[in-house]
C-alpha cells in the first residue's frame, strides 16, 4: 500500500506538471483527469483485493453482478457529468464506478465472512497519505518549476516524508520484518544500525 502511494502520489500532485514536461503545453489539460484516476486507482487498489475473495469462494455470480453494477454506474454518471465538467467528468465517473465494484465486494466478504482483511494497518498510510498529499499540492507544488528533473525530485522527497512517517505512526508488520530478516540472511547482510532499526519499529 505505501509503495502504491508513492506511485500514485507524483501524478495527483504534479498530474499537470508533468504531462507539461514530457508531452508539452498542449496537453496540459489532461492534467486534471489523470488527478482524479490517480486518486480514485489507489482507492480501488485498498477495496481490489476482495474480489479474489469472492471468487474463491465460488461468487461469481456476486462478482458479475458487481461488474454489471459498476457498468451501469459509469454510463449513468458519464450522461450526467460530461456535459457540465467534460474530460475531467469521465474521469470522475471511471473512478467512482472502480470504487463501486470493489466497495461492493468488500461489503460482500464482510456478508460471507463477517470479517475483511483490511486491517489498520494496511489503510492507516492511506489516511496519513490524504492531508500530506494536500499539503504539498497546496504549499509545495505551486512553487516547484515544471521540469522534469525538479518533479522527479520534490516526488522522491515526497516519497521519503511519507514513508518516514508512515515507519513511525505504524511501524514494521510482523510479515515486512520477516521479509528484512529473510534478505539480510540471503545476502549476508549485518549492520548493527538496521537491526536497532528494524528492533525499534516492529
Amino acid at each position: 500500500m505505501v509503495a502504491g502511494v508513492c506511485e500514485v502520489a507524483p501524478l495527483a500532485i504534479f498530474s499537470t506538471e508533468f504531462i507539461r514536461a514530457v508531452y508539452h503545453a498542449e496537453y496540459a489539460s489532461g492534467g486534471r483527469p489523470l488527478a482524479v484516476l490517480a486518486v480514485g486507482f489507489a482507492l480501488k487498489n485498498v477495496l481490489i483485493v476482495h474480489g479474489p475473495i469472492l471468487k474463491a469462494l465460488g461468487k461469481s455470480k456476486t462478482l458479475s453482478f458487481n461488474s454489471a453494477a459498476a457498468a451501469v454506474s459509469n454510463v449513468a454518471l458519464n450522461l450526467v457529468l460530461i456535459p457540465t465538467f467534460g474530460i475531467v467528468g469521465a474521469a470522475v465517473a471511471t473512478s467512482l464506478s472502480f470504487v463501486l465494484r470493489d466497495g461492493l465486494a468488500t461489503i460482500q466478504t464482510r456478508h460471507y465472512l463477517g470479517t475483511v482483511p483490511i486491517t489498520w494497518q494496511a489503510i492507516g498510510p492511506v489516511i496519513v497519505a490524504a492531508p500530506l498529499l494536500g499539503a504539498f499540492a497546496l504549499f509545495v507544488a505551486p512553487h516547484v518549476p515544471a521540469t522534469l528533473p525538479w518533479l522527479l525530485v520534490m516526488s522522491s522527497l515526497f516519497g521519503a516524508v511519507y514513508i518516514v512517517i508512515v515507519l513511525l505512526a505504524f511501524g514494521l508488520s510482523e510479515t515486512e520484518v520477516m521479509i528484512i530478516r529473510s534478505a539480510e540472511e540471503r545476502y549476508g547482510i549485518d549492520i548493527a544500525a538496521l537491526d536497532w532499526l528494524v528492533r525499534r519499529l516492529s
